[in-house]
């Protein structure tokens, strides 16, 4: 009998457990952006006097004394992100157009953006390299932005 009721319980939680849709979503609308040593390559903090997107009001960072990476929000309606960096290095302008894709995942899950085909438009920087063209998130312990572009100076 104890068998039984085991092996049901069992039965009962499968069949519950695979109702749910699974509705992993792996785009992201956050750009991650790492700061790099131009001569060695190595990941570099830096100081951040300020961090403004053009489109949002307030600064998005203000005063980092050190930080080896920032993220800037990307906006699916529009097709760039241009955001001045006010760094120890002088003042840059880093400007990346992209594409937006709508993918399905389900019909119960709905659909979800994805930005795709990073484009340096303008760079002030040293140097600048593409990572990962696409913005998506890493699952784990806990969601990670992708880094996508790497700022040497």
């Amino acid at each position: 009998m104890r068998k039984i009721t085991g092996i049901l319980f069992l039965a009962y939680l499968f069949l519950v457990g695979c109702n749910d849709p699974d509705c992993i979503r792996l785009a992201s609308t956050t750009m991650g952006i790492g700061f790099y040593d131009i001569n060695t390559g190595d990941a570099m903090a830096i100081r951040v006097n300020k961090l403004q997107v053009v489109g949002i009001e307030a600064a998005l960072l203000e005063n980092i004394e050190s930080t080896n990476n920032v993220l800037l929000p990307i906006n699916p309606s529009d097709t760039s992100i241009a955001a001045v960096f006010d760094t120890e290095f002088g003042v840059d302008t880093l400007i990346i157009s992209y594409n937006t894709v709508t993918r399905l995942i389900s019909e119960e899950c709905g659909a979800e953006i994805m930005i795709e085909n990073l484009r340096k438009v303008r760079n002030d920087f040293d140097s600048i390299r593409f990572v990962n063209r696409s913005l998506q998130i890493t699952l784990g312990e806990s969601n990670v932005v992708t880094e996508n572009v790497k700022i040497f100076n």
